[in-house]
């Protein structure tokens, strides 16, 4: 793999789910986001709701940190040291259609035999949040796909035949 010094992620793929994958392709990651976007902001808040490593949650907040998907912020409670809390960056918030999605489809194919899953609730409205792809010109669109895939070629060589 091909990492440029200044990137966590193959800068060489020319396929941007790969490198989204490279990124947040991990469960620890994404339970990570999801802790973070559902408001859980403390390290022992996530902690306590992970249950994984110390270790492992830190190295993974360190790599969302240094990818730009979350900041890190200080808090200190009064009679105790300063500590670390994290908050969701642009770049992070822009994964929430993708931690909803994942929701969506682990309540729908793989169901719980518990009461229901934790839903996200519109504040306005009271509508359970969901997944929905739209086009750029804010069609719904609707399942399958009547759409095709556009090949863009990466550079002039990939043609290699003569």
């Amino acid at each position: 793999m091909s990492k440029d010094d200044s990137t966590a992620y193959d800068t060489t793929d020319p396929c941007p789910i790969a490198r989204t994958l490279q990124i947040v392709g991990e469960k620890w990651t994404l339970l990570i986001l999801r802790d973070i976007f559902r408001g859980k902001h403390r390290f022992n808040e996530i902690y306590e709701n992970l249950r994984c490593p110390k270790n492992l949650l830190s190295s993974r907040l360190h790599a969302l940190e240094e990818t730009e998907i979350i900041t890190r912020y200080s808090y200190k409670e009064q009679g105790k040291r300063t500590r670390a809390a994290y908050q969701l960056t642009e770049r992070g918030l822009a994964l929430a259609p993708i931690l909803i999605a994942l929701g969506d489809w682990g309540t729908t194919y793989l169901p719980h035999n518990s009461t229901e899953a934790p839903t996200l609730i519109h504040n306005e409205c009271g509508g359970k949040l969901i997944a929905r792809i739209t086009c750029e010109n804010g069609h719904d669109i609707p399942y399958p796909l009547p759409a095709h895939h556009e090949e863009k070629p990466v550079s002039p060589l990939t043609d290699m035949n003569p």
